[in-house]
């Protein structure tokens, strides 16, 4: 797979194996609506991924997350629903 930047690996290998550190504000977000990590593990690996300036945008039809990428880390800035 090609490496992406300094992280050396896609989003959609972490979404797979790395761990998910979620910001205070991306829990606000996430546990009152029941978003639940699998979810946000699923649209990081089959949604449609963009890189805006250090982060990254995953989104499918019902979720928008957005999260950095670091070795085998992924930070979560916000999760919400989109429709």
């Amino acid at each position: 797979m090609r490496e992406y930047g300094l992280e050396g690996q896609s989003p959609k290998e972490a979404a797979l194996r790395c761990k998910l550190h979620p910001s205070r504000h991306a829990k606000r977000r996430q546990l009152p609506r029941g978003i639940m990590r699998e979810e946000i593990r699923a649209v990081i690996f089959r949604g449609r991924l963009a890189n805006r300036r250090g982060s990254w945008e995953a989104e499918n039809r019902f979720l928008l997350v957005v999260f950095r990428l670091r070795p085998c880390n992924i930070f979560l800035i916000t999760v919400h629903y989109t429709g």
